[in-house]
């Protein structure tokens, strides 16, 4: 039972990154947008 909770754990950390990876991504490419159009 422990041993799904660490693995849920850890699933959950991987896709908190994944995610954070994306949102600075995006908001990378919209801050470049934005700087071109000035």
């Amino acid at each position: 039972m422990a041993f799904l909770v660490i693995i849920v754990y850890y699933i959950k950390y991987i896709f908190g990154i994944m995610g954070l990876v994306c949102i600075k991504s995006v908001v990378a490419k919209y801050d470049f947008k934005v700087i071109h159009r000035k």
